[in-house]
């Protein structure tokens, strides 16, 4: 399982690289218009160069996410083989036969399924060491078995 994990984490490192790389090279970017004193050299710029970068590797990571989602699937299915998360083709062919706007649509709603659980595990953590144990130790491994589950049935239906 150790070994499954650190695929799964490669596969998702992998696919985020560039929409990372895309808004660090933004923040830096603009950082750099920024002159010792504190006053930014061009405003213009500065907005343009960091908000526009931020947007575009935002929407590339969300385009990436989804296929990132069915690609970990596919690798999953495939027994646990690492370049099946990297077969684009088939992995499009999945997403297609699922069909986007029902993959979107499941994608956000156990995406807010999972949110309202975490926001219950962040209220527990409010208790001391018995609240962040019981968030910890139960719900938090919860909302991963329970967006994987789903993650396979999406998958498996197809």
């Amino acid at each position: 399982m150790f070994v499954d994990g650190l695929k799964v984490f490669v596969v998702q490192i992998a696919y985020m690289i560039v929409p990372l790389i895309i808004i660090f090279a933004g923040t830096f970017g603009s950082l750099a218009m920024i002159s010792p004193s504190g006053a930014i050299t061009d405003p213009t710029a500065f907005t343009g160069l960091l908000g526009g970068t931020v947007i575009i590797g935002v929407i590339l990571a969300i385009i990436l996410g989804l296929i990132e989602t069915i690609a970990i699937a596919h690798m999953a299915y495939n027994d646990s083989e690492l370049g099946a998360a990297f077969r684009f083709g088939e992995i499009l062919d999945v997403i297609s036969q699922i069909g986007w706007i029902d993959y979107i649509i499941w994608y956000i709603v156990i995406g807010l399924i999972a949110a309202v659980i975490a926001f219950i595990a962040g209220l527990l953590n409010s208790i001391p060491i018995i609240g962040t144990l019981i968030a910890l130790l139960i719900i938090y491994p919860y909302i991963q078995l329970f967006w994987n589950r789903a993650l396979a049935l999406r998958y498996a239906y197809e």
